[in-house]
């Protein structure tokens, strides 16, 4: 007869087969569902949920967790039973009734957030998101109770299992004394820039990203690749699908949208085989933070070194310039410079790597009073973003949602929701640290790199992060990996060295 860690693995593959099917339906639902089906998409993805949570939050698993525990299991399978029974207790804390609630809501806010971005107004999303905020509130709530944490820490667990509000603050307090002036200072230090005029067309701008792909190791036979409203990644090994969106007077924006996702598209193409496969926890990734990081490697320790944009010159000249160029604007310290340009910006997901952490800790604050004590409410968001942007950057959006509060999806979207944007800055803390002790263990990565060849980091990858899925946290991973506590210095010390040296 089967032991009782046997059974759970079943139990576990059968709750991954669920959650396979939601996400390629939020897939989806984000790239080619027309808009009409919004509300049958919405009925079909709650049930899901609801499936999905009476099979998680069932008292038989319970059970099997309990027996499981008391057999003689290798250091993976009691990891996998810990981390089962972490989103055992998560989903016996939420009722079903609440879950089904949460995803249609978070349905309706995604649909009506769409057109309240065309029409940038807030109003056409305010009602949406206080339902919203309202259930989250809620179910935070419940898995606190459960956890022994507060609201917001319940909820990010979710995202970075075993962070705590009180690790993010101490991360991020270095963040908010350095980081305004390193912003003057390296504006002041930067190079002129000369722009190089487009349109850059989108059959050319798809090309390069292809060849591009192609060079950071992409393996069309294990994804998809196509584009979406906002760039993001999603899917199981094998099925990894990533999105990104063009602009014709910006071929750079494409680009690192395509290098940012790929990096995630490697580490969830490369998690271990063996349980992730059937869908075990542990087979899975370490945490939003984790995969992050292993975006912001590819995207700015690699896509932005002198190394890749040497590389990278002669073939952007021969998909936009027509061949070999030897204007200035053409040359690799011009690209540099574009690639490195630092500016205060509305937009985060255009923001440079000095000022995006300021835009995720003007939405930790925001977050943290909705959710936590409601002193700001859904409809005096846009009031309170205003504030947060002039107290970090200087910049006014009053009057301007499209680039205010609207700007991203995350609030009103059911898989991202609130907490989520820690994860940004979690991850570039994580990229710095993880990427410099990559440096010291590949003595020629640049040179490498400067090839085009981003297999050596690849493979360092996969030893340290990669193929060792949820078997430990987060933080846990990046101590071995390089071998001290997660800090925010090696993330200070390299926009020094780039941006103010």
């Amino acid at each position: 007869m089967a032991g009782a860690y046997s059974k759970l693995e079943k139990k576990n593959e059968a709750i991954a087969h669920i959650h396979h099917a939601i996400e390629y339906l939020e897939f989806d639902q984000l790239t080619i569902m027309p808009p009409e089906g919004a509300e049958a998409r919405a009925g079909a993805m709650a049930e899901l949920k609801r499936i999905k949570n009476d099979l998680l939050a069932a008292p038989m698993l319970g059970d099997l967790i309990d027996e499981a525990r008391g057999e003689d299991l290798d250091e993976w399978q009691s990891a996998n039973v810990e981390d089962t029974r972490r989103l055992w207790v998560r989903e016996r804390a939420v009722p079903a009734d609440l879950v089904v609630a949460l995803s249609r809501a978070a349905s309706r806010a995604e649909a009506a957030w769409r057109e309240a971005y065309k029409r940038s107004d807030w109003s056409l999303v305010s009602d949406e998101l206080a339902e919203v905020v309202s259930l989250t509130r809620e179910k935070g709530a419940a898995i606190g109770a459960a956890l022994g944490c507060d609201t917001y820490e319940a909820l990010l667990d979710e995202h970075e299992p075993g962070l705590t509000r009180a690790a993010v603050d101490a991360l991020f307090a270095p963040l908010r004394d350095a980081l305004p002036p390193l912003i003057d200072e390296a504006i002041d230090r930067q190079p002129d820039v000369q722009d190089i005029p487009g349109p850059f067309p989108i059959d050319r701008q798809e090309a390069f990203a292809e060849e591009i792909m192609r060079t950071l190791a992409y393996d069309p036979a294990r994804g998809v690749f196509t584009t979406s409203l906002h760039p993001f990644t999603t899917g199981t090994a094998g099925d990894v699908r990533l999105t990104t969106r063009y602009s014709t007077d910006d071929f750079f924006s494409a680009h690192y949208g395509v290098v940012h996702e790929l990096g995630h598209w490697h580490y969830q193409n490369s998690l271990p085989a063996a349980y992730a496969a059937s869908g075990q926890p542990v087979g899975q990734y370490a945490g939003v933070g984790m995969h992050e990081g292993m975006s912001l490697i590819f995207e700015k320790r690699v896509g932005r070194s002198d190394a890749y944009l040497e590389y990278i010159t002669p073939v952007l000249q021969r998909h936009f310039a027509g061949g070999e160029n030897k204007q200035k604007e053409w040359q690799t310290p011009n690209i540099a410079a574009m690639a490195r340009r630092v500016d205060r910006t509305f937009i985060r997901v255009e923001a440079d790597e000095i000022t995006y952490p300021l835009h995720i800790l003007l939405r930790y604050d925001l977050e943290k009073a909705m959710l936590l004590d409601g002193s700001v409410e859904a409809k005096n968001v846009p009031e309170a973003w205003d504030q947060k942007m002039q107290d970090y950057l200087g910049l006014p959006t009053i009057d301007d949602d499209r680039r205010g509060p609207l700007q991203d999806i995350h609030w009103f979207h059911a898989s991202a929701g609130f907490t989520y944007f820690v994860t940004y800055t979690i991850g570039a803390l994580i990229a710095a640290q993880l990427f410099d002790a990559a440096l010291r263990s590949i003595g020629d990565l640049e040179d490498q790199i400067r090839k085009g060849n981003v297999g050596p980091l690849l493979d360092w990858l996969r030893e340290h992060v990669y193929g060792r899925g949820r078997s430990k946290p987060t933080m846990a991973l990046v101590a071995d990996a390089t071998g001290a506590v997660l800090s925010p210095e090696p993330f200070l010390r390299h926009l020094r060295a780039r941006y103010a040296s």
